[in-house]
């Protein structure tokens, strides 16, 4: 913090103490203050907060002790003012050096400032003066072009009604070109649609035959197992070593409804067997057969006419089923034979569609040929009407944007000046206060304005004004905002 002395000198530089060593050595030269404290704390700790009037005594002695607190303590604020003398006139010394310095420097502000603040205004007046001649000038060029473009205007019009004709032409040949496609693009649609249609029904019947292919595998496969088992509990059988459980089990699998009639039945049914797969089933309904028959002649009268009932019910079904199978396959082809038929018919339809388009192309094609040809003559006119626009759209703009730049540019804006240091001075405004009469504003702040000082009143003034600036947008001067001061939108130079 201390500036450097001159070379060769021999003045050490100023030290000041730090904190924590201003405090221990107030501690060290005060140390009976901490003690007194401490020992008066303790006695007036022994006395009651009420004494009676009966105890004289007591309240002499609090007050002797109450008179050496205060002789003490009014010491101790003596040696804290002696204490801080030196220090109040360095501080005073210290002032005085950057205030008088201060003050020369600014009444340098006060002669040169208002020299700056001259030419800023001058360079803004000057800015002003070319951006508006600048942007009349571009006034006058987009005058000159719009008249430019009515007279090329005229002669386009000459021109477009001798090609209104041909236009004409060329627009009904479009249409019916227009029209022609519209119907081949809806003929292919058709088409399209009825492909797509054909080609979901072959997909569905692909999957369902691929699945009805992948369960019959899979029954043939559980009735082939069902069958080992089911001949090797009828073996047993017929040697008379079957017990109840596995005669259960051997009912279970071949009677009708049972395991592998159930499985064998939708496999009947089905009209995707191969040639195998034909003779496994009739192999295994035979045999089927021949347990049941086995197994019937083991029951009694009444059972067996049960099971041939139930036989006749089961094989009753199983005919059903293959019904119903073979008539929707049958309706499964119809479906697939209308799909192809009009797949078929939709994409004649759409080639007939697809010549008549070619055809009105054609046609379209020639009348546009003639209209363009018809035309040439209104676009050399267009072509001058369009520069001339252009011209005049151009010098609009530039106009607009110097105006419009103007309009927002502040004085800042058209002042600013850089210097070479790396300084910006321009010119700025804003709110000040003046004081005109101190008696109605000290009326206006109640019982304690008379009491403020100047400088109080000023710092308040200046406050209420920050407080309240921004309601004043627009204005240059307020006067009856406040008794007795004026408030003004001040312009002046600012260097940054």
């Amino acid at each position: 913090m201390n500036a450097p002395a001159p070379i060769g000198h021999n003045v050490g530089p100023i030290t000041f103490p730090k904190d924590e060593e201003m405090l221990a050595d107030l501690q060290r030269r005060y140390s009976d203050i901490d003690g007194r404290l401490k020992e008066w704390e303790a006695a007036l700790a022994e006395y009651p907060t009420d004494i009676p009037l009966d105890q004289e005594d007591v309240a002499q002695s609090l007050q002797d002790l109450l008179g050496q607190v205060k002789k003490d303590s009014r010491r101790w604020d003596a040696d804290a003012k002696g204490e801080k003398s030196p220090l109040n006139k360095l501080v005073k010394i210290v002032g005085n050096f950057f205030t008088t310095r201060v003050e020369k420097a600014e009444a340098m502000l006060e002669k040169w400032a208002p020299v700056h603040q001259a030419f800023l205004d001058k360079k803004k007046a000057e800015a002003l003066r070319k951006a508006e001649e600048e942007a009349a000038r571009q006034r006058q060029v987009e005058a000159e072009a719009r008249a430019a473009a009515a007279r090329a205007e005229e002669e386009r019009r000459a021109a477009e009604a001798r090609a209104a004709e041909e236009r004409r032409k060329e627009e009904e040949a479009r249409a019916a070109a227009a029209k022609a496609e519209a119907e081949k693009k809806a003929a292919e649609e058709r088409a399209a649609a009825a492909k797509e249609r054909e080609r979901q029904l072959a997909e569905e019947k692909r999957i369902r035959d691929r699945e009805e292919k992948e369960q019959n595998n899979t029954n043939l496969r559980e009735i082939r197992n069902y069958m080992r088992r089911a001949e090797h509990l009828n073996s047993l059988a017929d040697a008379d070593e079957i017990n109840d459980e596995e005669a259960k089990e051997l009912d279970n699998l071949v009677r009708p409804g049972g395991s592998i009639g159930n499985l064998a039945a939708p496999v009947a049914a089905s009209l995707l067997l191969g040639e195998d797969q034909v003779a496994a089933v009739e192999a295994t309904r035979a045999r089927l057969g021949e347990l049941r028959t086995a197994i019937s002649d083991r029951l009694g009268k009444r059972e067996k006419a049960k099971r041939e009932r139930e036989a006749a019910a089961a094989a009753e079904r199983e005919l059903l089923e293959a019904e119903r199978r073979r008539l929707a396959r049958a309706e499964e082809e119809q479906r697939l034979a209308e799909a192809k038929k009009a797949r078929e018919a939709e994409e004649a339809a759409a080639e007939a569609a697809a010549e008549v388009r070619r055809a009105e192309q054609q046609r379209a094609r020639e009348a546009r040929d003639a209209a363009n040809t018809a035309e040439a003559e209104t676009k050399a006119a267009g072509k001058e009407i369009k520069a001339a626009n252009t011209e005049a759209e151009r010098a609009a703009n530039r106009g607009d944007r110097i105006e419009n730049r103007l309009e927002r540019s502040t004085d800042a804006d058209l002042s600013r000046t850089r210097g070479d240091l790396g300084t910006v001075g321009s010119l700025t405004r804003r709110w000040v206060y003046y004081i005109t009469d101190e008696a109605p504003l000290r009326e206006a702040c109640g019982p304690l304005g008379e009491h403020f000082t100047t400088t109080a009143l000023e710092g308040a003034v200046f406050h209420w004004m920050r407080a309240h600036q921004a309601g004043w947008s627009g204005r240059e001067r307020v006067e009856d905002a406040l008794p007795g001061c004026t408030f003004a939108y001040e312009q002046e130079a600012r260097i940054a």
